[in-house]
């Protein structure tokens, strides 16, 4: 197999891919270049390697990725097959490693399908390439045939050829020779190979000499040659013996390729691995790295340095409103921000997601860095502009000092990101430095995020139910499911103690989805039972319309459980962010069937017209108001200003935290139709909500009847 000339035939691709659309695309592509071709295409081991053995191609093209098959181990038997041949990589899913390996490997190059207009000069490239080594093959084979012969190709090489005698001095060079090292024909004639190469190679390159003449084997390597003005060329040498007819060695004579253009694609490829291609930032690798240097430096000169770890207000939403790609264009508006801010010293890194990460080198004292992360700060003052739309960010800043947060690179890190988290809990937009106390409270706060995982994965939580009393009749018409912890050998812990740690480390939405399945499939039991259409309500937190799989999630379980969507009652607060995706949340939940109900209304800052879209079908009076009725007359007010919009409304009414037979009272003089509260029950177990439900109890015969007269 052999790589024929392509100026005036067809190039034959074997395409080992397994959509055949993609070669179809690939064939288009190089015809509208005037590249015309024969592809066959392959998606298995067998067919690839048969069409090896029984065809000839002039080019390789490959996926990374197969369903039967992969690239890698195509080019390991490319290779051994048909290593004359080149082989390229064109896919969708291969990363920088893997190219890297890749090139290493022995593949001509790789193009990116979303990059697929660098496909033509890299096949281009390719093929002259691969005639090329077919031209320096048939070359060394003329220069041991006849002298006769070697003329003519070493005067026409591309690559420059030089000839030494034993002693390293010069004796003939060609025109590429004189082309690539900047001197003429006769001023190289008077030097020695050490003249023209770099000093620091010297000892390398006479031990493979002294290699090359000792054994006769023909050396293949790569070193760096000097040109008359200085400047060094990456070269790779091809040096083989030049014997007399007796067999005897009179010199050697060496190839030389200019490999510029090949070093700068490997320093590309590495430049890639070690930063963020959407924002050219330095990545997490080169950070670290960075991180782990400066550590060493300052260690010796017992100069500061600080960390900082910088995390977007809410880009998550703005992300899931504006679609990823604009949300990308986003964080590059953020990191040219960000470089602005900082000193043309300092290391700005985006370390994944939106999260950033600064290394600040080169001050006195910690005011100093103060003063950087108010600046930092400040460039976020200004919306960013995306499609003609402003979009107000934020940020959070947590800052760690070496030596005071950690002399080691991990500890400085967490010291800068429980700093982080510490400006998050205060609202955003603001920069924290890492102090005794928060470290103490960042450990808690591990301790307890270990806690909460290990107690989901242990069943240590419990559904507590508390009941919901028609005030009409004053009967149980449904409950609300309220979660409880019971860690081994301590006391109930109450949600106000974990939902906040639960919320930040991810675990909401699986602890949300267990109460859901767990209270639907005792609700289904007391139904079955025969205990009427009570309806369950559970509270939502706003994470989970952070997540667009959240109502088929919801689904499942409901499903699981046997219960109907219109037995649940999910319930949400008027605090939460990002009306538009909320509405778009709540859109699909009711079409399932789903009950909606606004909890805690009253205490949030949503307007009448957000209310007046939602499809919210009840709303709950914050126990706060009620607590109020009859001790302060504004709450009295209140209240009876929510009932009255409720219902002009068309919403139901369930006031929470009842406690008192006069709130009960007041309540029923202007209409509420439910409440809850200790006045009837706290929060019980399953098995005491059952007893509660088989007493048949109600307000009036729990209470003196003149109690609500």
């Amino acid at each position: 197999m052999s790589v024929k000339d392509t100026s005036t035939m067809s190039l034959r691709i074997l395409h080992l891919e397994d959509n055949a659309r993609d070669s179809d695309l690939m064939e288009a592509l190089l015809n509208e270049h005037g590249l015309a071709c024969e592809v066959t295409r392959v998606e298995t081991r067998a067919d690839f390697s048969a069409a090896l053995d029984h065809l000839a191609f002039d080019l390789i093209v490959s996926d990374f990725s197969l369903p039967s098959y992969d690239g890698r181990s195509g080019l390991a038997l490319a290779h051994q097959k048909a290593p004359e041949v080149p082989f390229v990589f064109l896919s969708g899913t291969m990363g920088e490693d893997a190219a890297i390996e890749a090139l290493r490997s022995g593949a001509t190059d790789y193009v990116l399908k979303h990059r697929v207009a660098r496909f033509v000069p890299v096949v281009s490239r390719a093929l002259r390439e691969a005639r090329e080594r077919a031209q320096r093959q048939r070359t060394e084979a003329a220069l041991k045939a006849a002298e006769e012969r070697f003329r003519a190709i070493y005067e026409s090489s591309k690559d420059a050829i030089i000839y030494a005698d034993l002693d390293g001095r010069l004796v003939d060079v060609n025109h590429a020779a004189v082309k690539l090292l900047g001197h003429s024909r006769e001023d190289l004639l008077t030097k020695t190979e050490h003249e023209v190469s770099v000093a620091d190679s010297h000892h390398a390159n006479d031990a493979r000499i002294q290699h090359t003449l000792r054994t006769g084997e023909v050396a293949q390597y790569e070193t760096e040659f000097l040109r008359k003005d200085g400047a060094r060329i990456p070269v790779a040498l091809t040096r083989f013996v030049v014997k007399e007819s007796d067999g005897q060695p009179v010199g050697w004579a060496t190839i030389v390729r200019d490999i510029t253009d090949q070093k700068l694609r490997e320093e590309r490829i590495l430049e890639l691995a070690y930063h963020d291609p959407l924002t050219g930032l330095a990545n997490r690798r080169l950070f670290s790295d960075r991180l782990e240097l400066g550590l060493s430096q300052v260690r010796r000169n017992r100069r500061p340095l600080a960390v900082m770890l910088l995390d977007l207000d809410g880009f998550k939403i703005v992300n899931d409103m504006l679609g990823h790609a604009k949300g990308d264009l986003l964080l590059q508006q953020v990191a040219t921000r960000l470089r602005a801010a900082v000193r043309c010293g300092d290391t700005v890194a985006r370390l994944g997601g939106d999260e950033f990460g600064i290394l600040l080198h080169d001050f006195n004292h910690r005011e100093d860095v103060a003063t950087i992360a108010s600046k930092i700060l400040d460039a976020f003052s200004e919306p960013f502009i995306t499609d003609d739309q402003a979009f107000p960010v934020t940020a959070s800043v947590g800052i760690g000092l070496f030596p005071h947060d950690g002399q080691e690179a991990d500890a400085l890190m967490k010291s800068a990101d429980w700093a982080m988290y510490r400006a998050k809990e205060q609202g955003g937009n603001a920069y924290v430095l890492c102090t005794s106390d928060l470290k103490a409270s960042a450990a808690q706060r591990v301790f307890l995020e270990r806690s909460l995982r290990r107690g989901l994965e242990r069943d240590e939580f419990l559904v507590y139910y508390q009941p919901v009393v028609e005030v009409r009749t004053q009967r149980i018409l449904g409950m609300e499911a309220l979660v409880r912890w019971l860690p081994p050998d301590q006391r109930l812990v109450t949600p106000d103690a974990f939902i906040a740690t639960a919320e930040q480390c991810g675990l909401i939405i699986p602890l949300t989805l267990w109460v859901i399945q767990t209270a639907c499939r005792q609700t289904k039991t007391w139904h079955q039972q025969g205990f009427g259409p009570l309806r369950l309500a559970v509270n939502l937190s706003d994470r989970s319309f952070w997540r667009a799989d959240f109502a088929a999630e919801l689904s499942r379980v409901m499903q699981a459980s046997g219960l109907e969507p219109d037995a649940l009652d999910l319930e949400i607060t008027e605090r939460m962010p990002n009306p538009d995706l909320l509405l778009s949340q709540l859109d699909t939940l009711s079409a399932i069937g789903f009950h909606l109900s606004m909890d805690d209304f009253g205490t949030g800052y949503s307007c009448l017209a957000s209310l007046r879209q939602l499809r919210i079908e009840t709303l709950k009076i914050d126990q706060s108001f009620v607590r109020g009725i009859g001790r302060n007359t504004d709450d009295g007010a209140i209240v009876t200003a929510l009932i009255a919009l409720a219902h002009s409304l068309r919403l139901k009414v369930i006031a929470e935290g009842v406690e008192t037979a006069e709130q009960f009272n007041f309540l029923r003089a202007h209409g509420c139709d439910g409440v809850q509260g200790f006045l009837f029950s706290p929060p019980v177990t399953a098995s005491a909500f059952t007893e509660l439900l088989l007493s048949g109890r109600t307000l009036s015969s729990s209470f003196p009847v003149a109690t609500f007269l």
